[in-house]
């Protein structure tokens, strides 16, 4: 038995070893045929070697299961190519990038190389990753909560208190009598919230964020486990957040809302079709644009006067997804590419790295924090921006290119993948349990999807933003139990 194990455990070895060889030599191959490749099939080499990396990984680590389209390995290859290749479409088609800079063809190679070694380096992290011994292994906090009445019986009492406490500061996200558009807030609160002082920051997580992230969990519970008279409920506070969400144009939040949802119905109510997942995600790229369109207002009577004449025009460069704002956030990969070639800047060597781990001190506990990537990024290219409260989005290609070039990009990006794709095989071995479908979900959106617009980095730290109150809420006494023996006991 433990021979056939041996021999079991040497092929699988040396199938991942002949699968991570095989995408470094066609990484390796691309980048050195892409600078002599033809200026107009450079985009069309991209896409071609880019799938071919992405379904020959996909292929490796779904032989034997079907795909999970919710999985971190598509979602992941999804979205890095749609920003990598809007980009690269419309800096080609402009000459310049949405903010005026003008750049080279060896950096507009030099910037498919970066995605190329990306994708492979991704590739590489999810293959070497796989479903380990310890993704049994449950926390004893956490174990106390897999049984879902048990974990449903917790939740709900204490996620009411302290929505109750904070109505003041979570009024916002669900008063739709009172919503101002991103266009007339975007800047003015991020000027605002710099001007309150180093721990504003903390404020407003304990204050607002946290508290929001545990409310969605209460409304998704109330709605797909609570009895009768309680989803109502559920479904008010859904419903309430969604339209302050969509008035407001918040497009960030209106995607953690839908995963929230997608995955909690996916694995805990109904497993959703590949075909209708795909156009859910279809209909989530179309609205990247359409938000765009009408973030510019909260009020709705103009939000369809704008819809209406969008839809009846020939405006089909708006639609386009080389045009959308929220895609081109790769753009900044050329940027910074063209500011190390011309000294403007120069790479890190690993510093970047270890400083960006400062992010997760607050800056009300370390007043002196170095500035984040994204922050550093924008104070060196565009003086004056980051005091105004401006941003610019951090293309995750970009942590790893500032440190070390391709080689930090492959290494980091397979880093990363490695780490969310075992955490993937954790949940999906434990995903029986009300409380770890939530868990993946307050995860994965941060880790799969934010991540690809603010860093890498960063996207862990958000992440534990996002769990932590939960984690904390299943470790707190069972009310319901604690109330009901006192009450037999007396």
């Amino acid at each position: 038995m433990q021979a056939e194990k041996s021999a079991i455990e040497s092929t699988e070895f040396r199938n991942r070893f002949r699968t991570v060889l095989a995408l470094l030599l066609t990484s390796i191959v691309f980048a050195l045929v892409m600078p002599i490749c033809p200026q107009s099939a450079k985009i069309y080499a991209y896409s071609i070697t880019y799938w071919i990396v992405a379904v020959y990984v996909l292929a490796a680590i779904w032989n034997r299961i079907s795909i999970d389209p919710l999985s971190p390995s598509i979602i992941s290859y999804v979205l890095l190519f749609l920003y990598s290749i809007a980009s690269a479409a419309n800096a080609g088609l402009n000459g310049k990038t949405i903010y005026g800079d003008t750049f080279s063809i060896e950096v507009l190679d030099k910037y498919y190389i970066a995605c190329m070694f990306g994708c492979t380096g991704l590739g590489i992290g999810f293959v070497l990753s796989k479903d380990r011994g310890f993704n049994r292994f449950l926390p004893h906090f956490l174990n106390k909560n897999t049984n879902n009445a048990t974990f449903f019986n917790r939740a709900w009492p204490w996620i009411t208190l302290v929505a109750i406490s904070l109505v003041p500061y979570l009024k916002k996200g669900f008063d739709v009598t009172n919503i101002q558009s991103y266009g007339d807030t975007a800047f003015l609160s991020r000027v605002l919230f710099m001007q309150q002082g180093a721990d504003q920051g903390i404020k407003e997580y304990l204050t607002y964020q946290a508290p929001l992230s545990l409310v969605i969990v209460l409304g998704i519970l109330l709605l797909f486990r609570g009895k009768t008279i309680a989803k109502p409920i559920g479904l008010a506070i859904l419903g309430l957040h969604f339209t302050c969400l969509f008035l407001g144009g918040s497009r960030t939040g209106l995607a953690f809302l839908a995963c929230m949802l997608l995955v909690f119905i996916n694995y805990r109510v109904k497993k959703i079709r590949l075909s209708v997942v795909v156009a859910i995600a279809c209909v989530g790229v179309l609205m990247i644009n359409v938000v765009s369109v009408l973030r510019v207002t909260s009020d709705p009577s103009k939000m369809v006067e704008a819809a209406t004449q969008l839809a009846t025009t020939d405006n089909q460069q708006a639609l386009n997804l080389a045009n959308s704002g929220e895609l081109l956030t790769g753009q900044n990969l050329l940027r910074l590419i063209k500011g190390i070639d011309n000294n403007e800047t120069n790479y890190t060597y690993g510093t970047s790295i270890v400083s960006e781990f400062l992010v997760f001190i607050p800056r009300g506990v370390l007043s002196n924090r170095p500035l984040t990537r994204a922050e550093d990024f924008v104070d060196t290219f565009y003086p004056g921006v980051l005091e105004s409260g401006g941003g610019y989005g951090f293309f995750y290609i970009m942590e790893g290119y500032w440190a070390y070039g391709f080689a930090g990009v492959l290494v980091l990006m397979a880093g990363y993948g490695f780490l969310i794709n075992s955490f993937y095989h954790w949940c999906m071995s434990n995903i029986t349990s009300d409380a770890v479908a939530i868990i993946y979900g307050l995860c994965i959106y941060p880790l799969a999807m934010y991540s690809v617009r603010s860093g890498l980095i960063l996207s862990i730290k958000t992440m534990f933003m996002y769990v932590v109150p939960l984690l904390i809420i299943m470790c707190l006494p069972n009310l319901i139990s604690y109330f009901k023996n006192r009450s037999e006991l007396q």
